[in-house]
């Protein structure tokens, strides 16, 4: 898989073998079924877990109401 961000763990290479071309570090080898597909946002690589957690929510949630 290539991602469109540097969110991979290599180049298209494995032991040697070129399988895909993509930059470094925008490529993955994964399993069919642990893939989704979308146009999702950029991640802020600036942002904790848990403000990019928060912000990409489709749901409004407020922090000061506790849910029964």
């Amino acid at each position: 898989m290539q991602f469109d961000e540097p969110l991979g763990h290599n180049d298209g290479t494995v032991k040697g073998r070129k399988i895909f071309e993509c930059n470094p570090g925008c490529g993955a080898f994964v399993r069919g079924h642990n893939v989704t597909t979308g146009d999702f946002p950029e991640r802020d690589p600036f942002a904790s877990d848990d403000e990019e957690d928060h912000k990409n929510c489709d749901h409004a949630h407020d922090d000061d109401e506790d849910e029964i």
